[in-house]
């Protein structure tokens, strides 16, 4: 279990030190300890291929000394690579693995993570009935030191507000808010928040809705998350259209289609300007 401090980082998990001397590691951990390390990187930039065989060679030595929490670790690392590469059935037969073929006893938190991510991909392909099915799968392994639970409840509601169950949607957002809050998940809490926003604008309670939707706004600029900061000004810019406000929806929609350009988003970008010509944006110059 020595390597498990090391390694889950890669799992974007953050623990603390308190000024004690590092963990003495085997040959075979330190050599897995660099190929994750630098499959990371690889990760980071975009060279998925590179990364793939970094992380593959750190779990054949994982396997090799039986590292069950390095075994877990990377088999969701190279999952994570082919969700990036757009091959989520070699990501599916990677997670699932870990439930029906290794003879190993694996940690809880690692059968979590593998399951919220393998039910993540599962809703990304609209398949709601495969990624509850993880998902409660994730909860259900998310004991003990589990930091984990308030992002499966938000996956639960992102499933919820899929099938148009907007109170349920709510609910499940609000229980992730509380957890993500308590685990001090900033990440995740403006995710939570901005899912009410999503499920107050489908209630028509728009209020509540801009309320949500800059409360992750915020959060979300702090964080230095582009790609969200856009959502988010994207759900305002909705919910004042939809609550007849048409000159302050221009305005958020204007400040999207920056968002979106700097990201360069052609996606998003030609989603704001389909907004914007239905507004006849010119007359709100």
């Amino acid at each position: 279990m020595k390597i498990k401090m090391l390694v889950l980082a890669a799992l974007l998990i953050t623990f603390t030190g308190c000024g004690s001397a590092p963990p003495v590691v085997s040959d075979s951990e330190a050599k897995a300890v660099k190929l994750v390390t630098e499959a990371d990187t690889e990760f980071k930039s975009g060279n998925y291929q590179r990364a793939l065989k970094l992380y593959e060679a750190a779990l054949d030595v994982d396997y090799s000394c039986e590292n069950e929490y390095g075994i877990g670790v990377n088999i969701i690392n190279i999952a994570r690579v082919y969700r990036k590469a757009g091959k989520p059935n070699e990501a599916h037969r990677f997670l699932e693995t870990l439930f029906v073929k290794i003879p190993l006893t694996l940690p809880n938190d690692v059968l979590s993570e593998a399951a919220f991510l393998n039910g993540m991909i599962y809703f990304e392909e609209n398949n709601i009935i495969s990624a509850e099915k993880w998902a409660d799968t994730a909860l259900s392994n998310c004991i003990s030191t589990c930091t984990i639970s308030g992002k499966i409840y938000n996956l639960k509601s992102r499933l919820a507000l899929a099938q148009k169950l907007y109170t349920d949607s709510l609910l499940l957002a609000k229980k992730g808010s509380e957890l993500n809050s308590i685990q001090e998940q900033k990440n995740e809490l403006s995710n939570s928040y901005r899912i009410m926003a999503e499920g107050y604008e489908n209630l028509d309670r728009f209020t509540d809705a801009v309320k949500y939707y800059t409360l992750a706004l915020q959060m979300d600029k702090d964080l230095g998350e582009g790609q969200k900061v856009a959502a988010d000004l994207m759900g305002l810019g909705t919910t004042f259209y939809k609550d007849g406000d048409m000159k302050e929806a221009a305005t958020y929609f204007k400040r999207a289609l920056l968002s979106y350009q700097g990201l360069n988003d052609k996606i998003g970008i030609a989603a704001v300007n389909e907004m914007l010509k239905s507004l006849n944006v010119s007359d709100f110059k």
